[in-house]
């Protein structure tokens, strides 16, 4: 019942409803003390008393949410001048407070306090026990005891007591002023009033004299179901009669408005009427014979009415008898008639739209009150593409005439109401501007039109429906793509802990828990807008497209952040830490300065490399990503890498290579790159490896002195000052021999800026991977297929070739190669992104599925990047060689002829091309995004990949497969551009199907040829047709073989080329081929 009560009690404005609304009994808490104390709140309610109510003590009014424990609540309005009725819907904001215990909402202005409506259907006192009254549940509650007796009549402070039948006491007071003085032995039938607390006690208060019920004249609860009537509307209107108090009433007396028009039938229902009888004088309706009680009601049907022209709110005053006379209820039901002129809703399907795509945009109309007879819409001016194709759907448009003069539609004899929507659909409609439009949307009589309260918008985004990402920070787009599921487009700046930042030329947003992208990818995700502590953030957020490798820009700023930075990258320079403040805390914002004293908020996750370390001496320069929590605006370092100290432990230090292989002596770079100040000492130490020993190369070493050199078969450490001025300089370590029991090495490096400075370490020590080639993790053992190290673990290093979202954003499945070989790299748990030219160190597990060797690591941290390695070229496969285990892994080229147009499979498409006579299987996943709508058999085409195996069977000899990862990873191959002439180029002149050659046939033609491709034997009999009617140049390969497929003997063939130009000159030309046969 409280849900029912709800959905009419309080008909609310939507468009003043913009604030999270707290319902009443979540303000109340199910508690004492409410879970909201000191925080300001907005509510809605429907008024049971009025400040006007009180002419003592209490200064406020009360509110009700439902006919139930814990849903009413004191309003304190103190000073505050607020005329209210009982019976008003109203909206309050205010701070919540317990005040003694009471717990209270209280404005701040009479602006926190809106009207919503007036006329709403007030709450039914809940009838409780006298014992009830003095619990926490009903305060604030319009409550009634029936049948007390006073128990004693002066309390002090206005206040007696009562007993209720059950021997419980409670207190009633008197704020209102009401004429009664209580005696003790006065029986009173029934008291209503609100639930109140003071002075440490709970009492009713009632509101006025008729609260306090001596006889049943006057009583009852009378209410119009639905309340709410258009103007000059002929509805059905049902006023519902109940008792109010432990009587009986026989007979009640309706005054009808005279502005209202009784049209219908008058219907009685109910127990409560089942023998009355009816009779209408002038305006009064008397009802008799009734028996309205406790246990019984009834409800009088006026079948049709016919309300007044003018909008407003109509009393209907009710006077019931009881015992001696007709009295007037104090509570008179209302009738709210509202103006059908500017009424009605609008909405937009689709709501947001692409740029310059022609849409069919759909507008449907409905209105809950009256009938509109006439709509108009007006266009945003200059901003759209339409020829006024438009189209009429819903039973309320069946007889509309339309007409458009400009921007505006004109629809003429609609008929939209309660019954009755309809719809424009305006076709071939498209926009020339991004951004948020409104269209006005007028409606009326046919005579009268006004605005709607909302006219729908539209959002036009990008041509591929992504969104920029400035329009998340502007408040009039932000707030209208609130909730709604969105496309954005841009590069991952970041990815800290739950948060992943994306920005694109124009902004930037957060990615909450979206899934695992690698930085600087550009991707398009689709997920839903929101915000979170004022932070802009996409959830939900899925993977539709990645397009690889992309540049982040960051903004150098000199003042604080705002909202414009706010999930961008930005750069702030000469930053001076907090004083007394040594290292970075995590999960917590320190405030640096810059040289102005502005401030800047540095938050350090705890899951960055950042956290705990120690915070550098002097000044430094920040890089971080902006997050907006609350009113601050956070800059998130993403690692220890976008700190760049300018004092002692400056400078970045970089090792090439970054990796070494095990029981392999070789030369290793440290680079030192110092671009704020020279270095002036210098202190390096690391264990692990041995070195012979080390050059100082570079001008910044003029006169270096080698202050301590130390070095063993584990243990290096030098320590270097002198005349040095270290900016762009290199140490060699030569002859490094890594320990075989470690993984990695780091260099601990210090540094100082002054000849004589205190050494500090730098914030990120570069670090040097120790692995194995990957050709020697992935050697078979004696079978020639099977794993020679399954289910050992290893660490490789190698460039990735063929990223993870090739094959899945699910898991992390990539390939990657080194000099020596290429192997697949399989993650289950989870997905992680990896670009293509990526240098990755990769420690797992060697394993074997259907016959593919992977490595397979345990933790997400067993893959670290290791940053961008050489580009890794494609193998040219030789002519007439298939795919075998010594080339998995790796990434390679072969042209040939496509055998077979591209078929469903599994998770893909399968196709087959030859490589001269050697069959190429490949496989296209279908989250390549890989388009071979175009790929026919016959045509020649460059095809580059990884090469893969699944073979289900063992042993695993076959399955072996070609995987194009991108769309320019499949080429057609086409010969040099017509100069005007045919051309035919034919490469080998001689060649041999048994050594696994093709011949290639380039046919060059002039725009508008048509032409013929065919093969003969020396006898003239017609062996192949390459092509038929083909208008364009192409590429072809003949494998030396005829229509069936069977191998043609050695010797000499004819290849026929007929043409007929635009001109209508046909033509031919024909060429030798010799076929030959080893011997």
């Amino acid at each position: 019942m409280v849900r029912i009560f709800l959905k009419w009690l309080v008909i609310l404005s939507i468009g003043s409803l913009s604030a999270q609304i707290v319902p009443i009994d979540s303000i109340q808490g199910y508690r004492d003390s409410s879970p909201y104390v000191n925080q300001t709140v907005t509510t809605v309610g429907v008024v049971t008393a009025t400040v006007q109510d009180w002419t003592r003590y209490i200064r406020g009014f009360f509110i009700q949410d439902a006919e139930a424990p814990w849903h009413g609540i004191y309003v304190y309005t103190g000073n505050l001048v607020i005329n209210l009725e009982r019976g008003d819907s109203v909206k309050v904001t205010g701070r919540v407070t317990e005040y003694y215990g009471l717990t209270e909402i209280s404005p701040s202005s009479a602006s926190d306090v809106v009207v919503l409506k007036k006329g709403a259907r007030i709450p039914r006192p809940l009838k409780i026990s006298a014992q009830e009254v003095n619990t926490e549940p009903y305060e604030g509650v319009l409550i009634r005891v029936d049948s007390v007796t006073v128990t004693n009549s002066n309390l002090g402070n206005y206040q007696f007591e009562i007993i209720d039948p059950q021997g419980n006491t409670t207190i009633v007071q008197n704020c209102a002023g009401f004429t009664y003085s209580p005696r003790v032995g006065d029986f009173i039938p029934s008291i209503v009033g609100v639930d109140y607390y003071s002075y440490g006690a709970f009492k009713i208060v009632p509101r006025r004299n008729e609260d306090l019920v001596f006889s049943g004249d006057g009583t009852g609860y009378f209410y119009f179901e639905n309340n709410i009537i258009a103007t000059s509307e002929e509805k059905e209107v049902i006023l519902q009669a109940e008792a109010s108090a432990p009587v009986n009433i026989s007979k009640i007396k309706i005054v009808i408005p005279p502005m209202f028009q009784i049209t219908g039938d008058i219907v009685l229902g109910g127990p409560a009427f089942s023998q009355a009888t009816w009779s209408l004088t002038n305006d009064t309706l008397l009802v008799e014979n009734a028996k309205i009680a406790p246990d019984t009601s009834g409800f009088v049907q006026f079948t049709k009415i016919y309300a007044p022209s003018q909008p407003g709110v109509y009393s209907f005053e009710i006077y019931s008898f009881a015992d001696s006379n007709f009295s007037k209820n104090p509570d008179s039901p209302k009738l709210n008639v509202v103006s059908i002129v500017g009424g009605g809703t609008a909405s937009l399907i689709p709501n947001i739209v692409p740029l310059n795509i022609p849409e069919q945009i759909s507008i449907t109309f409905s209105n809950n009150f009256g009938t509109l007879r006439k709509i108009k819409v007006i266009l945003p001016s200059n901003v759209y593409d339409w020829n006024g194709n438009l189209t009429f759907a819903g039973t309320g448009f069946q007889s509309t005439i339309h007409s458009i003069m400009g921007d505006t539609i004109t629809l003429d004899s609609v008929a939209i109401d309660s019954l009755r929507s309809g719809q424009i659909i305006l076709n071939n409609f498209s926009f020339k501007e991004e951004g948020l439009f409104q269209l006005t949307i007028l409606t009326g009589t046919a005579d009268s039109l006004a605005p709607i309260q909302d006219s729908p918008k539209i959002f036009v985004a990008s041509s591929d429906s992504t969104i920029k990402l400035k329009y998340f920070h502007i408040d009039e787009t932000k707030n209208f793509l609130a909730g709604q599921t969105v496309l954005i487009k841009g590069v991952v700046s970041g990815v800290i802990g739950d948060r992943t930042y994306i920005q694109d030329s124009t902004g930037g947003i957060i990615a909450y828990r979206a899934p695992s992208l690698a930085e600087n990818t550009i991707v398009k995700l689709q997920g839903q807008f929101g915000e979170y502590r004022n932070s802009s953030q996409l959830y939900s957020a899925q993977l539709i497209a990645s397009y690889g490798s992309g540049y982040v820009d960051t903004t150098v700023i000199t003042t604080p952040p705002s909202e414009t930075h706010e999930g961008t990258l930005v750069k702030i320079e000469n930053l001076l830490p907090p004083p007394g403040i040594t290292y970075f805390i995590p999960d917590s914002a320190l405030t640096f300065r810059d040289s102005l004293n502005n401030p800047y908020r540095i938050y350090v996750a705890s899951t960055s490399d950042l956290a705990y370390k120690p915070i550098p001496q002097g000044k430094m320069d920040i890089v971080g990503c902006v997050y907006q929590f609350d009113s601050y605006y956070n800059i998130q370092p993403r690692r220890t890498k976008d700190i760049t100290a300018k004092g002692n432990g400056t400078g970045y230090f970089a090792l090439n290579p970054a990796y070494t292989y095990y029981n392999q002596q070789k030369n290793i770079d440290l680079l030192i790159n110092s671009p704020y100040a020279p270095i002036k000492n210098l202190e390096i130490y690391f264990t692990g490896a041995s070195i012979d020993t080390f050059y100082l190369i570079g001008s910044g070493f003029e006169n270096p002195v080698i202050d301590s050199f130390y070095k063993d078969s584990v243990t290096t450490y030098i320590k270097i000052s002198g005349t040095i001025n270290l900016t762009a300089d290199t140490i060699s370590f030569i002859g490094l021999m890594p320990n075989d029991s470690v993984e990695s090495i780091t260099f601990n490096v210090k540094t100082s800026v002054d000849s004589a400075g205190f050494l500090a370490p730098i914030l990120t020590p570069p670090t040097l991977y120790v692995a194995h080639p990957i050709a020697y993790v992935r050697q078979n053992g004696e079978d020639g297929f099977t794993p020679a190290f399954l289910n050992q673990t290893f660490s490789v290093v190698g460039i990735v070739t063929a990223p993870p979202r090739v094959f899945s954003t699910e898991r992390t499945s990539m390939y990657i190669q080194d000099a020596t070989g290429g192997i697949n790299v399989y993650y289950s748990s989870t997905y992680i992104d990896f670009n293509v030219g990526e240098l990755v160190r990769v420690k797992g597990t060697i394993l074997q599925y259907n016959g593919l060797t992977e490595i397979s690591p345990t933790l997400s941290t067993d893959l670290v990047r290791l940053g961008s390695g050489f580009a890794a070229e494609p193998l040219k496969l030789e002519e007439g060689r298939t795919l075998n285990e010594n080339l998995e892994g790796l990434l390679i080229t072969v042209q040939g002829t496509v055998a077979n147009k591209p078929y469903a499979s599994g998770s893909g498409k399968a196709f087959t091309i030859y490589n001269g006579m050697a069959p190429i299987d490949v496989y296209v996943y279908n989250t390549t995004g890989i388009d071979l709508s175009s790929v026919d058999a016959g045509s020649v085409y460059k095809i580059t990949g990884v090469v893969g195996q699944y073979d289900a069977t063992t042993p695993y000899t076959s399955g072996y497969q070609l995987l194009p990862r991108f769309q320019e990873d499949i080429e057609l191959v086409t010969p040099a551009s017509p100069i005007g002439e045919i051309a035919l180029n034919l490469t080998p002149k001689v060649f041999s199907p048994y050594l696994g050659e093709a011949l290639t046939i380039e046919v060059s033609v002039p725009a508008g040829t048509v032409y013929n491709l065919k093969i003969y034997n020396s006898a003239g009999r017609l062996i192949k047709t390459l092509a038929s009617a083909k208008n364009t140049p192409a590429v072809f390969q003949w494998r030396g073989v005829d229509e069936k497929e069977n191998l043609m003997p050695a010797g000499l063939y004819i290849l026929l080329l007929e043409y007929t130009k635009p001109d209508g000159i046909n033509g031919r030309i024909q060429k030798a081929i010799i076929l030959s046969r080893p011997k």
